[in-house]
């Protein structure tokens, strides 16, 4: 919990389509794409405006380094640079509670969190 409070509120909308996204497809791994897309969705949710890719390729990075995330090349040649991303150390009910939370208390206090 204490390294998702330090999380910045987009990177914790991204967490959170992944987590999502996991739950949704019943798959160990999402694509890349999917979590955009499903990171594009959470947005609008929560009103924000998405990101551009390459931001969110950083966001990947940054949950990887700190081991919230397992991310694995895709096995697809066609785009050599998506990747599989998964979360393997936390229960996705308790993840997406824990992430909502947040978001909520957040969006109560003007906090936007993070950086």
């Amino acid at each position: 919990r204490e390294v998702l409070i330090d999380l910045d509120e987009h990177e914790l909308i991204y967490l959170l389509a992944l987590t999502r996204r996991l739950k949704i497809s019943d798959e160990a791994y999402a694509t890349g794409e999917s979590v955009s897309n499903a990171y594009r969705v959470v947005c609008e949710e929560y009103g924000e405006n998405p990101l551009e890719n390459a931001e969110l390729r950083s966001f990947v990075q940054k949950m990887e380094g700190l081991g919230l995330i397992d991310v694995e090349p895709s096995g697809r040649k066609e785009e050599s640079r998506d990747r599989d991303l998964s979360i393997s150390d936390a229960p996705l009910e308790l993840m997406e509670g824990v992430i909502e939370k947040i978001l909520q208390r957040r969006r109560r206090s003007g906090d936007r969190g993070g950086r």
